[in-house]
């Protein structure tokens, strides 16, 4: 069943009311003259319920349903500052002192299957994100994979990565770092792959390299090796951690490493280089940790 509704469209000249649906983001799907569309629905006390729903020909198929976010921002709603062509965050929601930023974008399951990777970022002081993979299966919208936060000083990252024949994976980065505290850092990366035969995704760790700058007895040396590295400004981004090396299978189970971990074999090369401008410890080097 199709049926068509009033929208408010990005391009519209008028600003969206409380009142009005507003489409956020329209993403491709793998079936000819159809989308994703998610929506900021009309606002109920001082929320907006962000929901995603399957539209074909520029008319909603009802018989698909919609899946609403686990998240409701508040009722403002304006374009972000940051917006770049879908690349970055796209919209601003929320209330004052509370606000969410949104974007989305297609991920290719399958040669015969699209889904839409919906990502907010919602809080003041302490921004926390969560990710929603939705999709078609059997005919219906579904909630195929959720990406969230730590609790505590947390942040995450979702990264599309291209694979052969067409298809995308998402790499999941999940981070709690306590600056300064007197507990260990936590650093993960997760794969995501859909799996045709279950009709879900399957999650794998990814392999982890690290830049060590030492291994420590305990969280209070790490954290003053940690402080040393990163006390310069230009350093206080380089993503040095104090981690419990027992997680980590190819580490020595013993104590704790000051290190900056990456899935990437080929850019711990730069981040030594770096670290080393930062007066991290001569003999900092590169081992694989998983």
């Amino acid at each position: 069943m199709l049926f068509a509704v009033a929208t408010w469209f990005a391009m519209s000249a008028v600003s969206p009311t409380p009142s009005d649906v507003v489409v956020l983001r329209t993403i491709p799907s793998h079936i000819p003259d159809a989308v994703f569309e998610i929506v900021a629905k009309p606002c109920k006390g001082e929320e907006r319920r962000i929901a995603t729903r399957f539209v074909k020909s520029g008319k909603v198929v009802i018989d698909a349903g919609e899946v609403e976010s686990e998240w409701a921002p508040g009722c403002e709603i304006s374009r972000s500052e940051k917006d770049s062509s879908g690349s970055a965050w796209e919209w601003e929601l929320g209330i004052e002192n509370s606000n969410c930023s949104f974007m989305a974008q297609p991920v290719r399951l399958a040669s015969d299957l699209t889904a839409a990777l919906v990502s907010l970022q919602c809080g003041f002081e302490h921004l926390h994100r969560l990710h929603e993979l939705l999709g078609l299966v059997n005919g219906k919208l579904a909630r195929i994979w959720v990406g969230r936060d730590y609790g505590g000083p947390s942040w995450s990252l979702v990264h599309v990565v291209p694979m052969p024949a067409g298809r995308d994976n998402i790499l999941f980065t999940s981070v709690l770092s306590f600056i300064g505290g007197e507990q260990e850092d936590l650093f993960d990366v997760t794969r995501v792959q859909w799996d045709e035969k279950g009709l879900n995704m399957k999650t794998q760790p990814e392999p982890l390299f690290m830049v060590i700058h030492g291994t420590v007895k305990d969280i209070a040396n790490g954290r003053t090796l940690q402080s040393t590295i990163t006390a310069p400004e230009k350093c206080r981004e380089l993503g040095v951690f104090v981690l419990k090396a027992s997680e980590y299978p190819k580490l020595k189970p013993n104590g704790f490493v000051v290190a900056q971990p990456t899935p990437s074999e080929s850019e711990s090369p730069k981040l030594l280089n770096q670290a080393k401008s930062c007066g991290a410890p001569p003999d900092s080097y590169v081992k694989r940790a998983r």
